[in-house]
């Protein structure tokens, strides 16, 4: 098992246009359904040229980091272990009705992972194209917000990895394969969206060029960060 800090400061973004939910892209930023086939044959063929842009010109640059921390359990609350198996933070997870939290799917000494990723838009896309050009810049936004959350996916991929989990998976539409564990971000049922300060503190995920707002909302936009857990009996809220 590694536990090293892994970071990265300029990932593939043919890996993560592999790895785009498509689907929930047409539909949360195009409002577009499956059925709808005209029109979402068009959108295809507008974002398949666009993606070739977008690499050839540099127009975005996908950073992450994660690491996998040894922890306790209390109650409700996980605590973060440093190297010197000292508690260095503490994170409190939400009971849901039935009165189960995230801190349940963990043993009394356990492990979890830590992610953070940030896909930024570079101001080459803005001298090229004009506030004219909308559509062109909201699809590559789009992308942006979809690309981020398909960091994290293979991110958490690699933490299983590391972790000492075996899949025989290639890195394409991860988010439809069986994994062991389940991800949590703050924000959703669970993790109160305070614990973004947890997770962005104790990942230094400022390295990335990222920023934390008063609110804990991570900078840019298309930032995702989350907590893994390596039990394959988690569930979500």
């Amino acid at each position: 098992m590694e536990l090293n800090r892994k970071k990265f400061d300029s990932f593939d973004l043919n890996i993560l246009f592999d790895n785009i939910h498509y689907d929930l892209l047409y539909l949360r930023f195009f409002n577009l359904k499956k059925t709808q086939l005209e029109k979402l044959e068009k959108l295809e063929k507008e974002i398949s040229e666009l993606k070739k842009e977008i690499i050839e010109n540099n127009y975005i640059t996908a950073k992450g980091v994660y690491k996998i921390f040894k922890v306790l359990k209390e109650n409700n609350f996980i605590l973060i272990l440093n190297e010197n198996e000292k508690i260095s933070d503490r994170i409190e997870t939400i009971k849901n009705k039935n009165g189960v939290c995230i801190a349940d799917f963990l043993a009394e000494v356990d492990y979890i992972g830590l992610i953070s990723t940030s896909v930024f838009v570079n101001d080459i896309v803005f001298e090229k194209h004009t506030s004219n050009d909308f559509s062109k810049l909201y699809i590559i936004n789009s992308l942006a917000i979809m690309m981020a959350e398909a960091l994290c996916e293979v991110l958490h991929y690699y933490l299983r990895k590391d972790f000492g989990i075996e899949e025989n998976n290639d890195l394409k539409e991860l988010y439809k394969k069986p994994k062991k564990g389940l991800r949590y971000s703050p924000g959703y049922p669970g993790l109160d969206i305070s614990v973004n300060k947890n997770i962005y503190e104790l990942l230094n995920a400022k390295e990335l060029g990222s920023n934390i707002t008063s609110s804990y909302m991570i900078e840019p936009e298309s930032s995702v960060q989350a907590i893994a857990i390596f039990n394959n009996n988690a569930k979500y809220h």
